[in-house]
């Protein structure tokens, strides 16, 4: 399994998926960016179907960054 990407990265993707998306570049030479990037040899149809998932939500305006392991912060109810 390849490396979690950072939100430049993921950021970095997209604009090139754009570019493959209006065939200003091939799937070969963008499927080669993404292993080169996600430091993998191959990329399965998981992880092109989450990319292309990642791609669709960021578009419609939500954050790219995973909000697992955040929890907000407890705070204690002062008597008063």
């Amino acid at each position: 399994m390849g490396k979690q990407l950072s939100v430049n990265e993921w950021k970095y993707l997209f604009e090139k998926y754009e570019k493959h998306r209006s065939w200003e570049l091939s799937k070969k030479c963008f499927l080669n960016e993404m292993m080169k990037i996600k430091n993998v040899k191959h990329i399965s149809n998981d992880q092109w179907r989450i990319l292309v998932d990642k791609y669709e939500r960021y578009n419609l305006g939500m954050n790219i960054e995973s909000m697992s392991g955040r929890s907000p912060k407890n705070t204690k109810a002062q008597a008063g």
